[in-house]
């Protein structure tokens, strides 16, 4: 799950800058929880380019965003427009034929796991590629703040 994408903004000075702050935050965070939700599609369903399963918060998620947009916009990155929208990226899309049975067998589809906890957040770089980005760890921060 992606709590904030960062673009191409990312310079080594501002991912550092990023990184402690992040540090500072999960340590002041409790392990939010979350529970599947229905599916849904990026920029819709007519033509669908991302599939994904919706997360509901069940404690703590979305408060959990908005520290990080926070923490991005102090680190110098621009300010993120889109609104938050909690979610799991199932695939992508090119919108082939051969998509439209993976797109039917996902829409409508409702994971049942029931609730989750989320135990830490990490920070990903990105690298396009012929088969995909790949994605690289450079930190990861514990979500370890007690609950009241």
């Amino acid at each position: 799950m992606t709590l904030r994408f960062l673009g191409d903004h990312a310079d080594p000075e501002r991912l550092e800058r990023l990184g402690g702050g992040l540090g500072r935050l999960a340590a002041a965070t409790p392990p939010p929880t979350v529970r599947p939700g229905p599916t849904g599609a990026f920029p819709g369903w007519g033509r669908p380019r991302v599939l994904w399963l919706g997360l509901e918060d069940r404690d703590g998620l979305v408060p959990l965003a908005v520290a990080v947009e926070e923490a991005a916009r102090r680190a110098g990155f621009p300010a993120e427009e889109r609104p938050f929208t909690p979610h799991l990226t199932l695939g992508r899309t090119k919108g082939t034929r051969i998509a439209v049975p993976i797109v039917d067998a996902v829409r409508g589809w409702r994971a049942d796991t029931g609730d989750e906890t989320l135990k830490e957040m990490v920070l990903y770089r990105s690298e396009p590629g012929p088969s995909g980005p790949r994605h690289e760890p450079l930190a990861r921060h514990p979500l370890s703040g007690g609950r009241p």
